[in-house]
């Protein structure tokens, strides 16, 4: 009785198609369907319209589209939609996981997926990201963070630490297993820490023909090597030849690897 009722008054009222309120079995079916007999039949219908004080709060369009005060989401070609009326803000793509974050003109800014299981990454096609770890944010003022960047020189990756306006240099440390053992002051200093007494400088050995050819790109490199033909002990300086059975350190001064 109460149904018809609601679906007469509905077909007078709107003068649309009647809505079906209907209960049913939960081990089968959802407990409660409700829907116009026929479907919408002009463009901009809404299914289900929801109002307060004559303004739409929440609706559904013929598609299937939910709108509400202040967003929008949709079922489209590419997967689930989200955003706000004329702004698309992202898109989430079930078959295959990547939810991507649009920049409001229509242009994918960046995508976060999972290449593999437990595998987190950050893309946008061949654009170069940046992930960055917020320690401070006021937007530019006052801002500081850690982040792993691939736009700051082209094709080089860099981790560390940033700022603008009046935030701050800030440390970064390197820990393993929850013991920090080597720093990075705010000005560029790298050495061991307190925390870290064992921690130390390790260089491979090489043979003297396997260094890399010395030059101005290369000053200032230091090395071992393993078969000079002197022993470091009183030659300083001296040009370093191989085939010897000494092991010395060696520096590159622009010109020839020396002993030292």
């Amino acid at each position: 009785m109460i149904r018809r009722f609601i679906a007469a008054a509905a077909a007078a009222l709107l003068a649309v198609a009647p809505i079906v309120v209907q209960a049913q079995t939960l081990s089968t079916a959802p407990g409660i369907v409700a829907g116009q007999t026929t479907a919408c039949d002009f463009t901009a219908s809404l299914c289900l319209n929801l109002t307060n004080g004559g303004s739409t709060v929440f609706s559904v369009s013929k598609t299937g589209q939910t709108i509400g005060s202040s967003f929008i989401a949709t079922a489209g070609g590419s997967g689930y939609q989200f955003g706000s009326a004329g702004s698309l803000g992202a898109i989430l793509s079930p078959s295959t996981g990547v939810f991507t974050f649009q920049n409001g003109a229509g242009t994918a800014a960046f995508s976060i997926a999972t290449d593999a299981n437990n595998t987190l990454a950050l893309r946008n096609g061949a654009s170069p990201q940046t992930n960055r770890v917020y320690n401070t944010y006021a937007s530019g003022t006052a801002d500081e963070w850690f982040e792993i960047d691939w736009q700051g020189a082209a094709s080089q990756a860099t981790i560390g630490t940033n700022k603008a306006g009046t935030g701050g240099a800030r440390v970064l440390n390197i820990e393993i297993g929850g013991t920090k053992y080597w720093t990075f002051s705010g000005n560029g200093a790298f050495f061991p820490i307190n925390g870290g007494s064992t921690a130390y400088f390790s260089t491979n050995f090489h043979t003297v023909g396997a260094l890399e050819t010395c030059n101005s790109g290369t000053k200032a490199t230091r090395d071992m090597v393993t078969d000079a033909t002197v022993a470091a002990s009183g030659n300083f300086g001296a040009t370093l030849t191989g085939g010897g059975a000494n092991t010395v350190p060696v520096y590159c001064d622009g010109t020839s690897w020396k002993i030292g």
